[in-house]
C-alpha cells in the first residue's frame, strides 16, 4: 500500500505549523539541503519527518522510509499494522510506545486493483492520489527505530477500500500531539477525517 508520496518544501511545512497550527516548532535551517524544494519519497529515500522532544517541541529530522527485515536482509519493512503494535512478541511494539514520529505529505499515492489498457497496448494498474480534504497538508503516523522509518496503516475507509484493503493512518492537523500520546484511542476512532481521491493518467 502507499506506493510513495509527495513531501512539501521545508519552508512551507515549517509555516504551516507554526502560523497555522501554532505547534511549539524549534528553530532549525535547512534552507541549504535538499528540501527547499518538494520531494516525492519512495521506499529506501530519506524523509523529513516531525518528532516531538522531551522538551514538548517538535522538530524535523531525516530518516530513510523502510526498516531492515529480519527475515530478508535485500527487503526492507515500509509498513506498520497499527493492530499489531501491542503485541509482546510484535517488532513494532518499542518503536511504538518510544519513537513515534508524523510523515508530512502533499499527498499520497496507492495503486488500485483494476488495470487498464494503455496505448503501447500493455495493461497496467489504475493509480490514485490522496489528500487530506479539509487541510492544505496530509499528516501520516509512522514510528522511527535509528535512522529508519515505518508508515502506519490501519483498516481503509469505504472509498479507500475500492483501491487498497489498507491505508495510512492519517492524522487530524488540529490533534497532532495525540500520536505523541500513549493513549490513541481518539485517533482511532476520529471519523471526521475526508480524503480527496484523484485517479492519476500516465
Amino acid at each position: 500500500m502507499c506506493s510513495h508520496y509527495q513531501q512539501p518544501s521545508i519552508k512551507l511545512m515549517q509555516q504551516y505549523l507554526k502560523e497555522d497550527l501554532h505547534l511549539p516548532l524549534a528553530d532549525q535551517d535547512f534552507s541549504k539541503s535538499i528540501y527547499t524544494e518538494s520531494q516525492h519519497i519512495f521506499p529506501k529515500k530519506e524523509s523529513l519527518l516531525l518528532l516531538k522532544s522531551s522538551s514538548g517541541k517538535v522538530g524535523f529530522m531525516p530518516k530513510k522510509w523502510g526498516y531492515p527485515n529480519p527475515f530478508d536482509e535485500k527487503k526492507l519493512i515500509i509498513n506498520a499494522r497499527i493492530e499489531k503494535m501491542q503485541y509482546s512478541n510484535s517488532m513494532w511494539r518499542e518503536s511504538f510506545q518510544k519513537r513515534r514520529c508524523i510523515i508530512i505529505a502533499s499527498q499520497f499515492f496507492e495503486a488500485g486493483y483494476d488495470t487498464y489498457l494503455a496505448e503501447n497496448g500493455k495493461r497496467y494498474r489504475e493509480k490514485f492520489s490522496f489528500k487530506t480534504k479539509s487541510a492544505p497538508l496530509t499528516f501520516i503516523a509512522g514510528i522511527y527505530e535509528q535512522d529508519h522509518f515505518a508508515m502506519i496503516t490501519t483498516q481503509p475507509t469505504t472509498s479507500y477500500a475500492q483501491v487498497h484493503d489498507r491505508m495510512p493512518l492519517i492524522l487530524n492537523a488540529a490533534n497532532l500531539n495525540n500520536w505523541f500520546q500513549y493513549d490513541i484511542s481518539s485517533i482511532l476512532n476520529d471519523k471526521s477525517i475526508e480524503l480527496v481521491k484523484t485517479p492519476i493518467l500516465d
